[in-house]
This record gives C-alpha cells, sequence and structure tokens, in this order.
C-alpha cells in the first residue's frame, strides 16, 4: 500500500490547503457499479481528480487498477483487514477514514479511544432501504414475499449496525437530508454539523449520452432495477398493463437481475412480445437504451436515494416516479417530474397516457430534469464532502486541544499536591 509511511495529522496544525489523506473503505456490492461500493468508487474518483489521496480497502475486484490500495482481499476478509490495519497502527497515515455500513462497527469503537486519529466518517447509502412501514403493510396485504421476508428479519439487523457504525462515528455522510434527520432525530448523532446529506452525482457519461428533448412520442417505456417488492413492482405489473392494452406502447425493463423468462411470466401472454429484458448489462448499454426511450417509471415503496432516477433526467429523459429518494428534497416543481402516488396502478396508467398527449410537457420536463442533474455532478459531491470533512477535523482538533489541556492541568495540579505533602 502506498503511502503508509506518512507523517501522522499535527494535532492543531491541519493545513486547509493541503490534500486531504482518505481511506475508504466498503464490501457491500455485488460489482463495481452497485450499492454502496459502487457510490464510493464514484466518489472516490472525483476526490483524486481534485488531488487528495485516495487509498481503497474494499473487495479485490472493485477496486480499479492503478490505484492505492489494501489488499488482494475477498469480501468476507475486509472486515479482518481494517482491524489489522488498526492493530499495526497504519491507520495513522490517514486524515480521514470513511467506511460504508455497518464496517465502522469494526474499527470506529476501538479508533475513538486513540489520541492524534483520523477523522471518522461512517457513509450509509440511504437508510430508507429499511423502512419498516413500508415493508410491515406489505406484510398485512400479505403481499410479502421470501425475500421481504427475508429483508424485514435480516435488514433490521443490519440497519442495527449501521446505527452502531454511526454512533461511533465522529460524522455521518448520507445522500439524503430525510437520512440525516432520521440519523439526529433518533440520537445516532446528537451534533447536526456531524451529519451531512452530500447527496449522489451522476457521472459525465450520462450527462454526455444525446436525446433529443423534443422526440416525437412512440411509446417506449422504460424501468431500471430490481424486481423486489420495495420497488413497488407487483403495482408497476398491473399498471403498466393497463397501459399497454389502452395504448401501443414497448416496454424495455433493464437491470432485473432476473431471467428474461421468470420476468416474462408475470406479464399476460399477449403482451409479453412487447417487452424486453436485460438482466445485467454495462453501462453505456443502460444509458443508450434508457436515452432510446419516451419515458422512465418508477413506482418505488422507499429508496435511499433513487440514483437510477437522477441518471434518467441527466440523459433527459421524463420521468413519472412516486416521491421518494431525493424527490423528498429537491425543490417542488411540475416540470422536474410527474408524480404519481404509490401503491396505485390506475395512476400510473393515466400519467403515462396523459404524458403521451402533452409533447410540450415532455419536453420541458427533459430540460428541467438535466439542467437539475448538471448540478448534481460527482465533483460537486466531492467539493461540498471535501469542505465538510475539513470542517469537522478542524473540531476533531479542538476536542483534542481541549484534552490535552484537560490532561496537562491534571498532572500539574497532581504535582503541587505532592511538593506541598510533608511525608
Amino acid at each position: 500500500m502506498a503511502r503508509v509511511g506518512c507523517p501522522a495529522r499535527c494535532v492543531g496544525s491541519f493545513p486547509v490547503s493541503r490534500p486531504l489523506r482518505i481511506l475508504m473503505l466498503s464490501h457491500v456490492a455485488r460489482d463495481a457499479d452497485a450499492g454502496a461500493a459502487g457510490t464510493s468508487l464514484r466518489l472516490a474518483s472525483a476526490l483524486r481528480r481534485d488531488g487528495h489521496e485516495v487509498t481503497l480497502l474494499f473487495r479485490e475486484d472493485l477496486v480499479p487498477p492503478g490505484w492505492d490500495r489494501i489488499g488482494p482481499l475477498r469480501d468476507d476478509l475486509v472486515p479482518i483487514a481494517a482491524l489489522r490495519l488498526l492493530r499495526a497502527g497504519r491507520h495513522r497515515a490517514f486524515d480521514v477514514i470513511d467506511a460504508t455500513g455497518f464496517l465502522g462497527v469494526c474499527l470506529f469503537p476501538a479508533l475513538r479511544k486513540r489520541r492524534g486519529r483520523p477523522l471518522l466518517v461512517a457513509r450509509s447509502s440511504g437508510l430508507e432501504h429499511f423502512d419498516r412501514d413500508a415493508l410491515m403493510s406489505e406484510v398485512a396485504r400479505g403481499t410479502a414475499t421470501v425475500s421481504l421476508k427475508y429483508r424485514i428479519r435480516g435488514g433490521f439487523l443490519h440497519l442495527r449496525a449501521v446505527e452502531g457504525a454511526i454512533r461511533a462515528s465522529d460524522a455521518f455522510a448520507c445522500p439524503t437530508k430525510s437520512a440525516a434527520k432520521r440519523a439526529v432525530h433518533g440520537g445516532w448523532k446528537q451534533d447536526p454539523h456531524a451529519v451531512s446529506a452530500t447527496g449522489l452525482g451522476v457521472t459525465s457519461e450520462a450527462l454526455e449520452t444525446k436525446r433529443d428533448p423534443d422526440q416525437p412520442w412512440e411509446g417506449r417505456v422504460i424501468w431500471c432495477g430490481t424486481t423486489i417488492e420495495r420497488k413497488g413492482w407487483r403495482y408497476f405489473v398491473e399498471g403498466i398493463t393497463a397501459a399497454m392494452r389502452s395504448q401501443q406502447l414497448e416496454l424495455e425493463l433493464l437491470g432485473t437481475r432476473r431471467n428474461a423468462r421468470s420476468v416474462l411470466d408475470e406479464f399476460p401472454a399477449d403482451l409479453r412480445s412487447r417487452i424486453r429484458v436485460h438482466g445485467t448489462l454495462v453501462r453505456s448499454q443502460q444509458f443508450r437504451l434508457m436515452a432510446g426511450g419516451d419515458v422512465f417509471v418508477s413506482t418505488s415503496l422507499s429508496e435511499g436515494y433513487h440514483y437510477a432516477l437522477q441518471e434518467a433526467m441527466a440523459l433527459g429523459l421524463p420521468c413519472i416516479s412516486t416521491r421518494d429518494g431525493f424527490l423528498v428534497d429537491a425543490p417542488p416543481s411540475g416540470d422536474l417530474y410527474l408524480e404519481i402516488a404509490k401503491r396505485s396502478p390506475s395512476a400510473l396508467a393515466e400519467a403515462i397516457a396523459r404524458l403521451a398527449q402533452d409533447a410540450p410537457r415532455r419536453s420541458s420536463m427533459a430540460r428541467t430534469g438535466h439542467g437539475f442533474a448538471r448540478e448534481m455532478t460527482w465533483e460537486h459531491v466531492a467539493s461540498r464532502t471535501v469542505e465538510w470533512m475539513r470542517g469537522r477535523l478542524a473540531e476533531l482538533e479542538k476536542r483534542d486541544l481541549v484534552s490535552d489541556g484537560a490532561h496537562l492541568a491534571f498532572f500539574r495540579g497532581k504535582a503541587r499536591i505532592e511538593a506541598y505533602r510533608p511525608f
């Protein structure tokens, strides 16, 4: 690992202009584009472009060539490597340790006791993945699948571990203001300034993919994501089926991570010829297919951020969506997206029909969404993140200085007492 021999950070004298030395830990991912690891990699890339020194402690197949890294590692060895790094004292080479998910539980409690340590940042791609009300309502309706029951049993255990990491950290970085409020109101972080909703960025590839905002309607509907209950899949199937019966529509299902036949079996047989399923695809192919669509649709019940929707906006694709993820923080605008109610198949069918007949609104939504996404690049996110981290580093150093003063006063006082003892 490069730069391990860097000198420890000097308490009270952190230079504002110096590039940060950051260690990023993550192992929650299926691939380099997915989940917390995917977003951490994109943030790390933007930080490197800004001149900061970033070292990765990731699963070995997720680390791009040429990066500073600790490894190679299998997925299950990342927490062990984090503990070994702590035992060897190599954490002193960094200004910031940024850990996703529950990894902070493995590392932060022991590090908090050490003096001159790095800033400890817990990072989550979204706490709304564990929306108890949304999940339990599915159980009450009798629509819970095996995967949903697994999320109820196992997902909340993961949430408790994430909560532990946030409590043990110096600061918490999350994508949305609602997640930040949840951490503060839940007492996970007492200081609101220690919580930052920095958002997630869109890639230049998405922003640069060409799509004509005024293209005529051809009825191509885009769905991007898995087919789990949290995404409102069953409501989407019912709503799009009704829409396809009344309109000439074609459906592209992207990134379902399922066998095409099993997905098509959930639709009526007479409609399957108008549906194409792409279980997995590379990013360039995903953007090309999305840019060829006429409308992007989401029926999510709960989203940590809703990254696919933001990418659709970056492409200039009109969007129909429930209000969740970053949309809760977004300024209200009828031209940013067309909002539909959750668990309402009829609302989805009506929204598609309405948008099909309104070319001026489609063009306005395409331009507004693209403009909104241009202000949410990874470079913007990296800049906000660094500014926030520097502020938290300054607070950490103030605490260290106060602690140093308290220790010095204690020992000086003890020495005076012992000097006046008669024997």
